[in-house]
């Protein structure tokens, strides 16, 4: 699995590879039980710790009116009897500086948008 982030104007970059994905994400977040916001998506959160809640996605609301990581989400597809999805390419506009981001997790969830995986970014 791979994931990384780069600056862009105001915000991130994000490029990623990953495996172990929920096959339900085949046919990407809509369809969710319960409508949640997080389904099939990958967001960097306020929290500083995958060992507690992740907090609220992670942007400057007195710059951006809508919650930007909504849109940044993944299909997974099989392959070789696993669930990947990748992405060369995905800006998610901040409203804030890039160096910020640093110290924040970045949680991947699945269609229920509950977190099956975590990382800290450095």
């Amino acid at each position: 699995p791979k994931l990384d982030y780069s600056k862009a104007a105001r915000g991130v970059y994000l490029s990623y590879r990953l495996k172990g994905l929920d096959p339900e994400c085949r046919s990407g977040p809509s369809g969710a039980p319960d409508g949640s916001p997080n389904s099939c998506g990958i967001h960097i959160h306020n929290g500083t710790s995958c060992d507690a809640d992740a907090g609220p996605h992670f942007y400057n609301k007195s710059e951006v009116a809508r919650d930007p990581w909504h849109c940044a989400t993944y299909t997974s597809t099989s392959f070789e009897g696993e669930e990947i999805a990748e992405e060369a390419f995905m800006q998610v506009n901040l409203g804030m500086c890039f160096g910020q981001v640093a110290g924040r997790t970045i949680v991947v969830h699945d269609k229920t948008g509950a977190r099956i995986a975590c990382a800290v970014l450095e």
